[in-house]
């Protein structure tokens, strides 16, 4: 089995596969969901510096209000802004814009450009339902497309997505409160084990029609163990 390494600010994870695969993160990208904290922002770039920055629309204006610039930008400029969209494109960074009357959503043509690899996702959480239900089926499709792992991320939010054969162990930071890790199953039938919480599973066929694997707690030792047997499961965590 192969192994990598990834430093986020709540935890340090490490996946097994059987693939081979880049060590880290290759892309950190944002969307135009809930803005992470600038201090969490900060620390995210520190701890992956060779990762290259991607925003879709208004993700574009989260990276720069921390300074931070993408190396490209992607949307119909509704949300972010032509006047952004036009800095941007100054400071050299790329910038496709598309018209807003479009088949695809501004994340969905961002993912067709990202390069193959590992990729975190904030800007994901927080706002409309549908818009979430769109990212995390857009995300969940990509990654069994071309991505390898992907994390959707800020400060209070936090869900891996892990394909069939694949093991992800957790370490959570002694001061990060986890309030509950719950299992979500993205496709028909998913079999997935965890350990390390109060309710382990072993192997335990989770239906993505009736998922009630929800709202399981962390054990004192802050750490866990999932693997994904079969399909594909998001691994979610949200923090007090």
């Amino acid at each position: 089995m192969k192994s990598k390494h990834f430093s986020l600010p709540q935890a340090e994870a490490k996946l097994y596969y059987a693939e081979a695969a880049r060590h880290g993160l290759t892309s950190i990208a944002m969307a135009g969901g809930r803005e992470p904290a600038g201090k969490w922002l900060q620390t995210l770039l520190e701890l992956n510096p060779h990762a290259k920055l991607y925003a879709a629309d208004k993700g574009l204006k989260y990276f720069l209000g921390n300074n931070f610039l993408p190396s490209l930008v992607i949307g119909d400029a509704d949300s972010a802004g032509k006047e952004l969209f036009q800095e941007a494109k100054a400071r050299g960074c790329e910038v496709l814009t598309y018209p807003t009357e479009k088949d695809e959503t501004d994340l969905q043509l961002l993912l067709a450009k990202l390069p193959v690899g590992d990729v975190l996702m904030s800007g994901i959480w927080g706002g409309r339902y549908d818009h979430l239900y769109s990212n995390v089926f857009s995300l969940a499709s990509a990654a069994q497309e071309k991505l390898g792992l992907v994390i959707m991320a800020d400060e209070k939010e936090l869900m891996f997505l892990l394909k069939a054969e694949e093991e992800l162990k957790i370490s959570f930071l002694q001061e990060q409160a986890v309030e509950a890790i719950s299992l979500l199953p993205l496709t028909k039938v998913t079999c997935v084990s965890i350990q390390g919480v109060h309710w382990p599973l072993i192997k335990e066929k989770l239906h993505i029609y009736k998922p009630y694997a929800i709202s399981n707690v962390l054990n004192e030792g802050m750490q866990l163990d999932c693997t994904c047997h079969e399909g594909m499961v998001g691994l979610y965590c949200c923090f007090k």
